[in-house]
């Protein structure tokens, strides 16, 4: 072999994710699998496994939870990760309102994981914020990553500990943490108790489904344009400590999707409003959306679907992958 085809081949890395069996995180292994890459992904629950069922065999699963330190500190020292996704999370669904779990996993579990990682020393680590952990935006342009966090509920203050957190290990450690704050993806594999998962099943199974508020906007980003910033975040060199916001850019509420969707389906299924007390997202504003200049200058990317496009992308699997959902 000659030096020059030595040098056209890449080092495998090894890629540790956790939550790989959640929603982005699914979506983030099936980005990256083909890859001359190693993939491990440590799991609170192997057996929930239904967005990887098909790919299990090229994935390494490790059960473990992040509270357990003595096994994580045993499982990183035994992969010795090169990339690390850190996309375990809880307290982002309605359901999950257990504040001991919400704090276990998302403070206790972090700074588990950081210090063990501060001892093996990965080139990069991308860790996933919320913009749960702004609050209330108080002047008009969207959220900026320079804006003061200042959440109102318990799983953004718990995420905005998970930021401050990898700040002090980048600051105190340097340890290469890069922070991307999420606003609401959407797309393949998602809950089905989430709204627009929701709007899929319903069509497709022609059943009627209430919505809480038609009003509400939130920052809709398809699942495919997460994942891209993911990976471009993954490879920049040189911004360790910096945080990215990753929406689409713009607010679109309940009703507007509602409307795209009924363009998408002949389905006339009946969309009910009810009356519910104000949830999360209402007491943003309708003002809950990306300033995303950052992303674009700095890591070079920013969202290639628009809503329709997205929908359209997601309704399409959805149509092919409805078992999934029985």
């Amino acid at each position: 072999m000659n030096n020059k085809n030595i040098r056209l081949i890449k080092k495998m890395q090894r890629i540790l994710i956790t939550g790989g069996t959640g929603f982005i995180g699914s979506n983030l292994i099936r980005k990256i699998i083909s890859s001359n890459n190693k993939i491990y992904s440590i799991n609170r629950n192997v057996k929930n496994c239904w967005r990887v069922t098909d790919i299990q065999g090229k994935i390494n699963m490790i059960k473990t939870d992040l509270t357990n330190r003595n096994n994580l500190e045993k499982v990183i020292k035994k992969i010795n990760p090169d990339i690390v996704f850190h996309l375990a999370s809880y307290g982002v669904n309605n359901s999950e309102k257990n504040f001991s779990k919400i704090l276990n996993t998302n403070a206790i579990g972090s700074y588990n994981l950081f210090s063990i990682l501060a001892e093996n020393r990965p080139k990069k680590i991308i860790n996933v914020g919320s913009v749960f952990e702004y609050g209330q935006l108080k002047h008009k342009g969207g959220f900026s990553e320079e804006d003061c966090s200042n959440p109102f509920t318990k799983y953004g203050m718990s995420k905005n500990y998970q930021t401050n957190l990898a700040n002090y290990f980048v600051n105190s450690k340097s340890l290469p943490i890069v922070t991307l704050r999420l606003f609401t993806p959407f797309g393949m594999y998602e809950n089905k108790n989430r709204l627009v998962s929701q709007m899929m099943i319903s069509k497709i199974k022609n059943q009627k489904m209430v919505i809480s508020s038609a009003k509400s906007t939130r920052d809709f980003v398809f699942i495919d344009d997460v994942i891209d910033a993911f990976v471009k975040a993954s490879k920049k060199k040189n911004i360790e400590g910096e945080i990215f916001n990753i929406g689409l850019g713009k607010s679109h509420s309940v009703e507007q999707i509602v409307n795209f969707m009924n363009k998408l389906s002949e389905s006339k299924t009946e969309i009910q409003i009810k009356n519910v007390p104000v949830n999360d997202y209402d007491i943003l504003g309708g003002k809950g959306y990306a300033s995303i200049l950052k992303a674009k200058k700095i890591l070079n990317w920013s969202p290639k679907n628009s809503i329709e496009e997205g929908l359209a992308k997601t309704f399409s699997w959805y149509k092919k992958n409805i078992s999934l959902y029985n």
